[in-house]
This record gives C-alpha cells, structure tokens and sequence, in this order.
C-alpha cells in the first residue's frame, strides 16, 4: 500500500518547478505525481453552456421518422435539458477522456483516463446542488495514472485505476484500488493505493460493508473490508469489465466466460450467464432493474437477462444513426437504467432510450446531443454522458409524477403529436411531455413537466395555465416564449432562448415557490406585465 501525504513545504517548492500543466493554478497543492486543485473558479470556466436547452429525440428508426414534421410525429415522453458540457482536462498536452461517473447527492465525481499506452488521469467534482448552472469544486490530476471507475461512500472515493509502475511513485502494481477522503466535495491528500491482481482496474463498487474492484487480464475481483481497507478475498478471474450489486445479488462480467454471480458471503461462484462481448479489453458495463440484469454488449447491444433463471429475457438493439458510423464505434458501451427508463451509451451510433413496459421493452429514441456516447450514469434527477473527447455532457430530467391544484384534477396525459395547438376550445394535460412547437389561440392547461425544443406562442387570444415545470428552447437558437395573450405559472420556467412580452400580455406567477430563469433575452414592451411572487434566477 503507497500512502500520500502532502506537506505544505513539499507543495511549496513543486508548486515553484511544477510547468506546463495547464489545469494546475499557483496555490493548488500537488506532489511530483498528483496535484489537487480547488480553484473552483479556475475549474468551472471548463463548464460550457452555449449549446444548453431542451434535449430533443429522433425516432428509435431514422428511416422511420426521416421526412416527417412535427405536426405528424409523436410527442416525447420525457422532458430532458442540457444544463452544461464539461471540457476534459489537458495534461502534458494530453487531453484526456471522461469515462466514469459517480453520483452522490449534491455532487458528481467524474474519473478520466487516456486511450493507449499513456498513463494519464484525473478525478473531478461538480456540485450539482444549483442546475441549471453546475461548476466544479475539485480535481486531482495523475500525470502517471488512468482512473478507469469511481464510487462515492461516507466521505470517501474509491477508485479502479491503472498506473505506470516505472514512473508512478511506491505503486507496487499495474492494477490498484485507489481511496482519498473528499468533503463537501473537496477532496483531500491522503490517497492510498492498494495493490491488487492484474494488468488494469476496470470497476468498482462498494456493498455495505465491502469494497469491491474488478482488474482485467489475469484479473481478478478484489475485496476489502470498507471500514479496515484490508482484502479480505481475491477471486481469480481472467478479464473482467465490470461488477454490479443490487436486489442482494452481486455479478461480475468476466470478458472470457460472461457474467459471474457471487455469493455475499463467501464470494464463490454461484452461477453464470455465457455473454459474447467480441472484443478483448473494451470498457463494457452493466445495471440491475428488479430481478433483470442488463449488460451492454458491444455490438449485439444491450442484453436483459433474468438474474434467478439465467435466461435471455429481450435484446436492445444499437438504433440506426443519421450518419454513416464505423462499425469499430457502433457498440453499446455502457448501459445506465432508472426509474424504469434504459439508457444506452452506443459509441458513434448515440445515446439511446428506451422503457420497461408491462410486458416489453419499449424503444424511445436517441438523444439529440453532441458527439459519441461512450458511458452513461443516471439517477432519479441527472444523465451524465461521457463524450470522449468531446467531455461530460451533464443532462438534468424534468419529471413530475402529480401536481396538487385543483385545476389539475382529471386532467388525462397528453399523446398528441409534437406540435401542440390549441384552438376552438379549452384543453388540458398532465403528465411529462416533449414536444417542438406550442400554440396557444383558446385555453390550455398544463400540469406536469412540459419540455419544448423551438418555441411557446401564447396568441392574443389565448391563456395558458403552466402548473409544474416548462422547459423552452436552446441557447443560441431563434427559440424562447412569445406571450400576446395571458399565461399563468405555478412552478419552474425556464427559457433557454428569449422570453417576449408584447403589448397588453400578462405574465403571472402563482403560488409562493415559483422560479424564472432566462438566459436569451427579456422584452416586456408596453402595457405588458409580470407579475406575482416568484424567485427570479436569471443571471
């Protein structure tokens, strides 16, 4: 086991030779190996928004949706904004790549590595407490070191890493579980290495009582007692790629023989399901929804399996992209579910989404987002998608189950098309909802979470009744909400493009917990108002 501990004399005179390290500021403290920095100033101006604002998603088919408009296509089911893209640290002039995400809390920790024989790495925290504006608090850069997985328990991390053992200072071996203690998202300089079997880290987990970690080419899958961090077991295994643990079951997904489920006491073999993952050494990882095991495959997609039988209960295919993708990226990479929704990572092919229905899965779409989707974490609140070089894409879901007012009783979901028009007569929905256009010349009422990609149109004659959350438009985009008529909130509204307030238009918040963020421009021109009781956040 390597300790590190940091002086502040030590941190002086490296500070004074440390160069070209285009991440490190004058205080931040650092060794000859690892430097901390946490300028959370310097840090967050990473964090890029100019492409924020409503997610959009194409059909789950491209040949299936291509030509259609939106009057004709289908409303979305869920209501997704981007809030921020994080640019991947450089080292050495190195740029590194995100491909691990922990989540605890207020705060996301982020692990980096770098493709090929270089060993170069980082950990970073974002404080994820005040979306739609996430910034960074915390980095620590390995110049020796790739951080390959990361798990978050009771004021520590736990890291999958793999080192150069020639330059990396008193690690032992290739392949090591790493901890550091981190408070209020600060991370501290007391990280140790624990050595354990194999070329590389590729996961890790922790149990109630356990640390887990998987290596790969004559791996194994390491145990440590969380409390002592002292290995208690060491289960010898060829390639594994990843471990998982939920519903009291813990499996490992070993490249060679396919998933492997081990028993919480001893730690042997209890079963196994053969999987076919092709390629040696590629990142693949895995997730549990009930008794069902996901695993993402490479190119066969994501399989779903029954983790009491064993058998192959259905098969998510790789989504066909809108451009030509080499078949090298067309792979799931990493598969992410919550609260009944299945994201696939799916290299160059995107980010998928589909739906546990009552009896199948049921394909959504693919995410309309930037770059190559190589890992996805997600939460009840966050989708944090690992774009290669291209950075973290940090994606925040909008989601209300029931709004409590009365103008909301009885009111059914919406399963229109993706322009929403209201004409000759009242309408009202509920739910959560995606849609491109929304035009209001009578009565609407909304309530639930309603997200908009182009533009809202409350005419002269229409009124609309926002109860939940609204979502319009992207940054830098001819997007935002036009009022010529009356629009009453209750809840969160954000505009993404511009909020315009022609004359005689009432905008009026309701309710004692109202916000109103914008981040285009406001125009309130004459005779127009807005009013009531409302937080206001823009910035």
């Amino acid at each position: 086991m390597r300790i590190l501990q940091v002086s502040a004399l030590a941190v002086f005179f490296l500070g004074l030779m440390a160069c070209n390290n285009e991440d490190s500021v004058p205080n931040a403290r650092q060794d000859s190996t690892i430097s901390i920095n946490n300028d959370s100033e310097s840090l967050s101006k990473r964090i890029k928004t100019s492409s924020a604002g409503v997610v959009g998603m194409r059909g789950f088919s491209d040949a299936a949706s291509r030509g259609l408009d939106s009057e004709k296509m289908p409303a979305g089911t869920m209501a997704l904004e981007l809030v921020g893209q994080v640019a991947p640290p450089v080292v050495n002039g190195v740029t590194l790549q995100a491909n691990h995400v922990g989540i605890d809390g207020d705060y996301a920790y982020v692990a980096y590595t770098t493709q090929g024989p270089i060993f170069h790495g980082a950990i970073e925290v974002l404080d994820i407490s005040n979306l739609p504006t996430p910034k960074m608090v915390s980095q620590a850069i390995f110049k020796h070191s790739n951080i390959n997985s990361i798990t978050y328990d009771a004021g520590k991390l736990y890291m999958a890493i793999s080192s150069d053992i020639y330059k990396e200072e008193g690690v032992e071996a290739p392949s090591n579980l790493l901890s550091v203690s981190v408070a209020n998202g600060q991370l501290a300089n007391d990280f140790k290495f624990h050595a354990v079997s194999g070329s590389a880290g590729t996961d890790v987990i922790h149990t109630e009582n356990k640390v887990i970690v998987t290596s790969g080419t004559s791996g194994a899958a390491s145990i440590f007692d969380i409390n002592t961090m002292e290995m208690v077991k060491e289960v010898e295994m060829e390639d594994l790629r990843s471990v998982v643990y939920g519903n009291g079951k813990l499996a490992v997904l070993d490249g060679t023989k396919g998933v492997n489920f081990l028993d919480l006491a001893n730690f042997s073999v209890t079963g196994n399901i053969p999987v076919n993952l092709t390629i040696p050494h590629s990142k693949r990882t895995m997730d549990i929804h009930g008794d069902q095991l996901l695993v993402a495959e490479g190119p066969n997609g994501v399989g779903v399996y029954d983790m009491i039988s064993g058998a192959l209960v259905d098969r998510l295919a790789i989504p066909e992209g809108e451009n030509e993708v080499a078949i090298e990226d067309f792979v799931t990479n990493a598969v992410s579910t919550n609260q009944g929704h299945i994201f696939m990572a799916n290299g160059g092919a995107g980010l998928s989404v589909s739906e546990f229905g009552a009896n199948k899965v049921e394909e959504l779409g693919v995410l309309e987002i930037g770059g190559s989707s190589n890992y996805v974490r997600v939460n009840d609140d966050y989708i944090f998608v690992a774009s290669g070089k291209e950075g973290l894409q940090v994606i925040k879901t909008n989601r209300i189950d029931e709004v409590t007012d009365p103008i909301c009783d009885g009111l059914p979901r919406y399963t229109g098309n993706a322009t929403m028009n209201v004409n000759n007569g009242a309408q009202g929905y509920s739910g959560t909802a995606l849609v491109h256009v929304v035009n209001v010349n009578d009565e609407l009422t909304y309530c639930g979470s309603l997200a908009v990609t182009n533009r809202v149109n409350v005419n002269q004659q229409g009124q609309f009744n926002m109860r939940g959350n609204l979502v319009v438009g992207k940054q830098g985009e001819n997007s935002g909400l036009i009022i010529n008529g009356k629009m009453t909130v209750n809840g969160h509204l954000v505009v993404y493009g511009d909020l315009t307030l022609n004359n005689r238009a009432v905008l009026e918040f309701v309710g004692e917990n109202s916000t109103l963020t914008v981040f285009g421009r406001t125009s309130i021109h004459n005779q127009a108002s807005m009013t009531g009781n409302f937080k206001n956040l823009t910035k």
